[in-house]
């Protein structure tokens, strides 16, 4: 776990057969090769900060993870992390996890054909009603939320 890295240098991880998670903040820069190989791994990325454009963070990091040679991705896990939800509060992070919601495996193709969860550790799930989708489920404290084809409903 590396929530507070802001670079993984290059190589760092490169055969790294025993590597099955990591936690990285959306912040991090991945170096060249810096997880090739490696051949199967949960990614979790922690939300730093509100972009100028809401979902940049999911983006932006799996673009410098796949730029690093990123061996296979088992699974994704955005999670709102907590100077995200000091920043962005209220109506603002409603604004913010719908834009999240609204992200396609287009918009983020490392994530194609991987399971895609986002944690949000907030209470209030009335307003979530975006769908693009990237994401396949919702994890709010312990309960799931999966799209039904028009509303995220307990699963």
């Amino acid at each position: 776990s590396f929530p507070n890295a802001k670079e993984i240098g290059p190589s760092c991880f490169d055969d790294c057969t025993g590597l099955r998670s990591l936690t990285l903040s959306d912040q991090v820069v991945v170096g060249e090769s810096a997880f090739r190989n490696v051949p199967e791994c949960a990614v979790n990325l922690v939300g730093a900060y509100a972009y100028e454009e809401p979902h940049n963070g999911i983006a932006l990091s799996c673009e410098r993870i796949s730029a690093g040679g990123f061996g296979n991705v088992t699974e994704f896990r955005f999670s709102l992390g907590a100077g995200l939800l000091e920043r962005v509060t209220g109506t603002n992070l409603n604004r913010y996890v719908n834009e999240v919601l609204m992200l396609t495996k287009e918009d983020v193709p490392l994530l194609s054909g991987v399971n895609c969860v986002l944690e949000l550790g907030i209470a209030n799930t009335a307003e979530l009603t975006q769908h693009g989708g990237l994401i396949d489920v919702v994890k709010v404290g312990d309960s799931s939320y999966a799209w039904n084809g028009s509303a995220w409903i307990v699963g």
